[in-house]
């Protein structure tokens, strides 16, 4: 009986704690990861931000919209390169109503098309939104 623990039991409990000690380390690096990754998009985002309130103070407000697509462009385009998202965002519909009125430019462009086109229409859009579409329906 003794002999069965020995060579049973005890490499199963190691085996327990081995798997519990990797997943908690596997846990504590994936939080690391995700705080890095994080950090560095407030940062690039936090940058831009700057640089777009920044042209605005100083009347460059093509150069401001210019930072600001990019952005809505990007956030987009990389939405839409996440395959089975579960669950809908409203602020894809409501960027699909904005690059219908303003169409997208540049290397975003196509992956922007690609992620709108199935997205559905908003319920409502915000009004400024609204009052966007009206003046470039004119």
């Amino acid at each position: 009986m003794l002999r069965t623990l020995k060579t049973v039991a005890i490499p199963a409990l190691m085996l327990i704690v081995g798997l519990v000690a990797g997943a908690a380390l596997g846990q504590r690096q994936g939080w690391g990861m995700g705080k890095s990754f994080l950090e560095s998009e407030v940062g690039g985002t936090l940058a831009i931000h700057v640089e777009a309130a920044s042209a605005i103070r100083i009347g460059d407000t093509d150069r401001a919209l210019a930072l600001l697509d990019s952005v809505i462009d990007s956030a987009v385009a990389n939405r839409g390169a996440q395959p089975g998202s579960a669950r809908p965002m409203p602020s894809m519909s409501q960027a699909k109503v904005y690059r219908r009125a303003i169409p997208a430019q540049g290397p975003y462009a196509a992956a922007v098309a690609a992620a709108l086109a199935n997205v559905p229409e908003p319920d409502q859009p915000t009004p400024r939104l609204a009052k966007l579409v009206a003046q470039s329906r004119k």
